[in-house]
C-alpha cells in the first residue's frame, strides 16, 4: 500500500483505474486495481500503476513526472486537470480513467 506522510494507522482505499489506448497495450490489460492508503491523491494511483508496469510511464508521465498533455485523468467522469490535477483526493472505490487523446483526421 502506497502513500507517503501517512502514519501506519491509515485504512486502506482501493482505486479501479480503467486503461484505455496505448496505456491498455503497453500494460496488455484495460483495469488495474491500486490499493493505497486513506488520504492519498491522484499522484499515487499513477506511480502505483507506473511501479507496477514500468513501461507505461513513459506513455503517462514527462521527465519531470507531470502527466503528458496527450493524457487525460477523469476521476469518476470529471477532468482531474479541472479539479486538483495530480494533487486531487482519492477516496474508496473511486474509478480512474487513463486516456489518451488522439489528433488527425
Amino acid at each position: 500500500m502506497r502513500r507517503s506522510g501517512g502514519s501506519s494507522e491509515n485504512r486502506a482505499i482501493r482505486v479501479e483505474v480503467r486503461l484505455y489506448g496505448e496505456a491498455a497495450r503497453v500494460v496488455r490489460k484495460e483495469r488495474f486495481i491500486s490499493e493505497l492508503s486513506e488520504g492519498s491523491i491522484v499522484r499515487d494511483a499513477v506511480e502505483d500503476l507506473c511501479g507496477a508496469y514500468p513501461a507505461v510511464a513513459e506513455h503517462l508521465l514527462t521527465e519531470n513526472g507531470d502527466v503528458r498533455p496527450a493524457v487525460n485523468l477523469l476521476l469518476n467522469g470529471r477532468p482531474v486537470r479541472s479539479i486538483a490535477g495530480l494533487e486531487t483526493r482519492l477516496e474508496d472505490g473511486d474509478r480512474l480513467f487513463v486516456l489518451h487523446a488522439y489528433g488527425g483526421g
